[in-house]
């Protein structure tokens, strides 16, 4: 607290249009009401390289991550079809008029999907055309039929809230604003491991700080073979 009024009482003999105090360590809670009220700005240096002074630091983070939760499927055909009671919509099979395998409707689906030609604004889309029409499908007996098809699915966004972990950075942060004033910084790896950690959120408007950082991606299915478990994408 000496070193504080001692550095105003300077600032103010010279005058000094905008003064500033850096030190190592930070400043204790006092210190920093007398300097604010001073209009002086307080430094703490930040530096994650192996030195004495060595600190962490980290920054408000959003996650952002948007994937399919529900696929639906439609037809059109002009002759009549029965299909199996206790099939799976998504692994229905499509052939083309040749007669020749498609693929099951769900990783159809997660094909186009995975090659952005889907729609990903949270909400409904219906009436999408998963495959050039029109198509055959097999009835439960094996007859093949000829008909158009249409997928719809929903589309959920998941958003995430935590501090993101700075690996690397140098610079001196503002201990009055929070801001940190840096050339160069790296931050930790960012992925789906963080939706087990940082805390789910509805909308980073009801949050009380202002991400530093915000990162996108959309949830990328693996083929049938590989489980079609959703992994990440960044967008």
């Amino acid at each position: 607290m000496k070193d504080i009024e001692e550095f105003i009482g300077l600032a103010q003999d010279v005058c000094a249009n905008k003064a500033a105090m850096v030190a190592a360590n930070g400043f204790s809670d006092a210190a920093k009401r007398r300097a604010q009220g001073a209009d002086i700005e307080l430094y703490r240096v930040v530096d994650t390289g192996d030195h004495p002074w060595r600190t962490g630091l980290s920054i408000p983070a959003v996650y952002e991550c948007v994937g399919i939760t529900e696929i639906g499927f439609a037809f059109e055909c002009e002759s009549q079809f029965e299909m199996e009671a206790e099939i799976n919509v998504g692994d229905m099979e499509l052939f083309d008029v040749d007669e020749k395998p498609l693929g099951k409707v769900k990783t159809l689906i997660h094909q186009k999907w995975n090659r952005g030609e889907l729609d990903q604004k949270p909400g409904n889309h219906d009436s999408l055309e998963i495959v050039h029409n029109p198509v055959k499908v097999q009835d439960y007996q094996g007859v093949f039929h000829e008909m158009r098809v249409f997928g719809s699915i929903r589309v959920e966004k998941r958003i995430y809230f935590g501090h993101l972990r700075l690996t690397e950075v140098s610079g001196l942060h503002n201990v009055i604003t929070g801001a940190t004033i840096t050339k160069r910084m790296v931050t930790e790896n960012v992925g789906r491991h963080i939706e087990k950690t940082w805390t789910r959120i509805n909308s980073v408007d009801q949050l009380a700080v202002r991400p530093v950082m915000t990162f996108s991606c959309a949830d990328d299915y693996e083929s049938e073979s590989d489980g079609g478990e959703p992994q990440e994408t960044e967008n």
